[in-house]
C-alpha cells in the first residue's frame, strides 16, 4: 500500500515517548520541507518513507495552495508594489499617513488612487503596519530582541489582518485540549500558545515565538516546532468533528473527506528575528503533511521598509488560509 511504510516508521517512532517531543514522525506528521532547513534539519524527510511520485505530487499540492493562497487583490497589489520601491523614509511615510490615512500615502507616493482602494481594509492595515514599525524603531531602535517586546510591536500588529481575530498571550488551544482528552482517560488542558487564530468560532491557525536565538534555546525551538504543529494537526482533527457532527455521519462521506484535504491549516514560528511561514495539510486519514512556504528576517532598522511590506505580504497571505 502507497502509505504503508510511513505508518510502519510512525509506529516504531512512538515507541520512544522522550522522542516525541522533538519529532513530527511520532504525530503522523510527513515532513515535506527540503533537507537541511531548521528546525529540525537532520529529521527524516518525506522521500525515506513515500514513493518519489507520491513525493511529487504532494509537493505539487503544497505549492498549488500557496499559489492560489497568494492571491490578493490588484490594488493591495499595486500599494505594495509602489511601497517596495519607494525612496521616502519611514518617518515620512507614517507623518503623512497619520495626517492623511492611506490617501496621504497614496498622494506621497504619486499612486493614482483608480489603482488603489484607499478604503479597502488590506490598504488600512498595510498602513497601520507601517505605523507598528516606526513605533517599534523610535522606542527600541530595533535591538530588543525580547520575545514580548518583539509580539507587542511586531508580530501582534503584523497579525492583525481583516476578516480574522486572534488570541495574543499564552491562550490554551481548545483544539489541542480537545484533541489529548480523546487519547486520555481523563481532562486535559491544551497547549498554551503565543497566538491562536479564529473565524466563525473555530481555530484556524497558530503562531510561536520561541524566543531570541542562543544555545539553551535550541532544544526549545525544536520542542516548539513540534508543538505548534501538533496544535495545527489538532486545529484540522477539530474542523473534521465538526462536520461529523453537522453531517451526523462517521465515517465522512467520501466527497467531504476529499474536500477536508484541501483545507490547510497554517502556523508561524518566529526564532530570534527570523519568521518562518508552514501550512499543515491532510494526506490521508490520519496522516498529515508540514511544508514551509516562507521564511524571512523580521525588520530591524529603518531603512529595513522592504522587509516591512514583505512581512506585511506575507501576513494577509497567511491570513487567506485562515478565511476559507
Amino acid at each position: 500500500m502507497l502509505y504503508d511504510k510511513a505508518m510502519a516508521e510512525i509506529r516504531i517512532a512512538r515507541e520512544n515517548n522522550i522522542a516525541c517531543q522533538t519529532m513530527p514522525l511520532c504525530w503522523g506528521i510527513i515532513d515535506l520541507r527540503v533537507e537541511n532547513v531548521s528546525p529540525c534539519p537532520k529529521h527524516p524527510r518525506a522521500k525515506e518513507f513515500l514513493p518519489q511520485a507520491e513525493v511529487l505530487r504532494l509537493q505539487k499540492v503544497t505549492t498549488e495552495f500557496v499559489n492560489k493562497g497568494s492571491k490578493l487583490s490588484s490594488s493591495t497589489l499595486a500599494l505594495l508594489e509602489i511601497l517596495e520601491s519607494s525612496t521616502f523614509s519611514l518617518k515620512k511615510l507614517c507623518k503623512e499617513k497619520r495626517a492623511h490615512g492611506i490617501k496621504g500615502v497614496c498622494s506621497l507616493l504619486r499612486i493614482n488612487t483608480d489603482k488603489v482602494d484607499v478604503y479597502d481594509k488590506d490598504a488600512q492595515y498595510i498602513g497601520e503596519c507601517l505605523d507598528a514599525f516606526n513605533e517599534w524603531i523610535r522606542t527600541y531602535g530595533g535591538y530588543s530582541h525580547i520575545e514580548r517586546t518583539v509580539d507587542m510591536h511586531l508580530i501582534g500588529p503584523f497579525s492583525k489582518t481583516p476578516n480574522v481575530k486572534f488570541i495574543y498571550g499564552e491562550s490554551h488551544s481548545d483544539a489541542d485540549r480537545d484533541e489529548k482528552t480523546s487519547r486520555s482517560p481523563s481532562e486535559r488542558t491544551g497547549k498554551p500558545c503565543d497566538f491562536i487564530f479564529w473565524k466563525n468560532g473555530n481555530e484556524v491557525g497558530i503562531g510561536e515565538n520561541t524566543g531570541p536565538t542562543h544555545k539553551d534555546h535550541h532544544k526549545k525551538s525544536i520542542i516548539d516546532f513540534v508543538d505548534v504543529i501538533k496544535v495545527a494537526r489538532a486545529q484540522h482533527i477539530s474542523f473534521q468533528t465538526k462536520c461529523i457532527e453537522k453531517s451526523g455521519s462517521n465515517p465522512l462521506p467520501l466527497d467531504i473527506q476529499n474536500k477536508l484535504k484541501l483545507v490547510p491549516v497554517p502556523f508561524f514560528q518566529v526564532i530570534g528575528m527570523t519568521i518562518r511561514f508552514y501550512i499543515l495539510i491532510q494526506i490521508d486519514g490520519d496522516l498529515y503533511g508540514i511544508w514551509e512556504w516562507s521564511s524571512q528576517d523580521l525588520p530591524k532598522e529603518e531603512d529595513d521598509i522592504i522587509t516591512a511590506v514583505f512581512l506585511c505580504k506575507k501576513f494577509l497571505i497567511h491570513r487567506n488560509w485562515s478565511i476559507k
